[in-house]
């Protein structure tokens, strides 16, 4: 019961710890790996959660990682990411 509460609130302070990163999407690595430009012009790779996709040298990589590319490239109506 002691372990769930630490393992309860170590897991809620991450949470609370999160930061906010703003910047420019600048490549799509594959399916699930972004690289963003910040104003400082630092770049930053992030890996978005939870989502399983295949790595770019994985059957179907090359296709998930062009999806992904359309979500980022402003293509605010296409089926594939919803609406923004």
């Amino acid at each position: 019961m002691k372990l769930a509460l630490v393992v309860s609130l170590l897991v809620m302070s991450l949470a609370l710890n999160a930061q906010t990163l703003q910047g420019k999407v600048v490549r799509v690595v594959d399916g699930d790996t972004i690289t963003t430009l910040d104003e400082a012009k630092v770049e930053n790779k992030i890996r978005l959660n939870r989502i399983d996709a295949p790595e770019k040298r994985q059957a179907f990589g090359e296709v998930s990682r062009k999806h992904l590319a359309v979500c980022y490239n402003r293509h605010p109506h296409d089926p594939l990411c919803g609406s923004h």
